[in-house]
């Protein structure tokens, strides 16, 4: 169980510990002891307070990251459905004309697939500019700067 600060500034003075009961000189042992106290639960609080507050950012990064996934989803079921309803003569004549529905779909699915495909090869390329520029950084020029 842990004790609060008050009890144990109440058990140390009232307790005699080397001296008399309530001796509160500043080297006593009753006051080191409060003070050694003290600096325990401020350290416990501080990093509890630390945890606490990168609990909160890592929280607030995942509800972003959540949204971001969320809209990018959506996104793209927009764009395919868009898509797909744009075709829907050319699917009704294939339809008509004899195409399974296995064959529908697989068209359906290889275009989506490669709508996808181009996207994230894009988003690669993208990602290497985005992260090699930088790295290109003359050390000479960064170390003048400062």
């Amino acid at each position: 169980m842990r004790r609060s600060l008050a009890w144990l500034l109440i058990v140390t003075l009232s307790a005699p510990s080397g001296g008399r009961a309530g001796d509160l000189t500043p080297g006593s042992p009753a006051i080191q002891s409060i003070v050694a106290a003290f600096a325990r639960h401020r350290v416990v609080a501080i990093a509890e307070a630390h945890w606490l507050r990168q609990a909160g950012e890592l929280a607030l990064f995942a509800m972003f990251a959540a949204l971001a996934v969320a809209l990018a989803a959506a996104g793209i079921y927009g764009v395919l459905a868009g898509s797909a309803s744009e075709r829907t003569r050319e699917i009704g004549v294939r339809a008509a004309l004899g195409a399974s529905s296995a064959e529908i779909v697989g068209m359906v699915l290889r275009q989506g697939v490669a709508m996808a495909a181009l996207g994230a090869g894009i988003g690669l390329v993208v990602a290497v500019a985005a992260c090699w520029v930088p790295a290109r950084v003359d050390p000479m020029e960064t170390l003048r700067s400062e």
